[in-house]
């Protein structure tokens, strides 16, 4: 899974990529189990909304990246790439804002997929999807790779290539069998988490209830 390595004086948030996302407080209120989880602890510039969208309960997570103490990053298992941890596990040890589960990996080898960069350090190279970039400064892009084609990320402290784009200008722009993702599991209906980043520099984290 993932985990995080550096933090900011305040407000902590980390992206456990391949596993998980997390950040650092005390209290959570779990929203969201199975299929992806999703935690987080009452905070100024983070804002948390529960809505149903054409008759789906969704969470909704808005996070402030304004503000100059929120550090989203990437958290992996304790053991590192290629190993698990439980979701429970990691937030008790990271003692994070907020959490939620990361990018898809692989049930088998625990190999994330996926690129991931921690405080601007390439962990795991893997080309595919579109990627949630966090520059040092806190701008957040939404960037799409070619597959199997690496890139430069220097110039960002967060990268997570973390599953295929649902929209671009607000307009639905789904490609995933273009982007690399076949798995069949993957074109099911399932709790899913997306990820996504308006013109104010705010981060939105929504987690579907089914």
């Amino acid at each position: 899974m993932l985990f995080v390595s550096k933090f900011t004086a305040g407000l902590r948030i980390i992206t456990l990529c391949a596993f998980t996302l997390i950040a650092s407080g005390l209290q959570f209120d779990e929203c969201y189990a199975r299929g992806g989880q999703l935690r987080y602890e009452r905070h100024r510039s983070i804002a948390y909304e529960f809505r149903k969208v054409t008759g789906i309960a969704v969470h909704v997570i808005t996070i402030n990246m304004n503000d100059p103490e929120v550090k989203v990053s990437i958290a992996l298992a304790a053991g590192g790439i290629g190993t698990a941890e439980p979701f429970i596990s990691m937030v008790e040890r990271m003692h994070p804002v907020m959490a939620v589960t990361g990018t898809y990996f692989d049930l088998r080898t625990r190999i994330p997929v996926g690129t991931i960069v921690i405080d601007g350090r390439p962990v795991h190279i893997s080309p595919i999807g579109t990627a949630l970039a966090i520059t040092p400064d806190n701008r957040v892009q939404m960037i799409d790779v070619r597959l199997g084609k690496p890139r430069d990320w220097s110039g960002y402290e967060t990268v997570l290539l973390c599953g295929p784009r649902l929209l671009r200008n607000a307009q639905i722009k789904l490609y995933p069998r273009a982007q690399g993702f076949r798995a069949p599991n993957l074109f099911t209906y399932r709790r899913r988490i997306a990820v996504g980043w308006r013109p104010n520099n705010k981060l939105v984290i929504v987690a579907t209830k089914r």
